[in-house]
């Protein structure tokens, strides 16, 4: 995960502002967990601005997790705000996060 969390930070402070939001996901096969987490910047002007992580949420193979709901802002995923979409935010529920995982490792096993 470290190697990702470098990558997170380069794409956001390298991109020239047009990176806004990083989503990593990592699929942990010796405990069959998914560790999602999401990264932004941090700072009021470019001479502090940061790559941060903001969240992070497990989802684990018994349907359990932790750090719910997942929060995207939508200003950082659009540049412009398509019609019909949240103004603020997209959430993922724990519930909507289990069946997720529920799912995936159906698919991967």
């Amino acid at each position: 995960m470290t190697q990702l969390q470098k990558d997170a930070g380069f794409w956001l402070m390298q991109s020239n502002n047009c990176t806004k939001l990083v989503l990593l996901i990592m699929i942990q096969w010796d405990s069959l967990n998914i560790k999602m987490e999401r990264w932004q910047i941090s700072g009021q002007s470019t001479s502090t601005d940061m790559a941060i992580r903001q969240q992070t949420v497990t989802l684990e193979a018994n349907g359990t997790v932790n750090g719910a709901p997942l929060i995207l802002p939508v200003d950082l995923i659009f540049s412009v705000v398509p019609p019909g979409m949240p103004d603020t935010e997209i959430q993922f529920s724990e519930q909507e996060l289990s069946r997720w995982v529920a799912w995936a490792w159906a698919g991967l096993q």
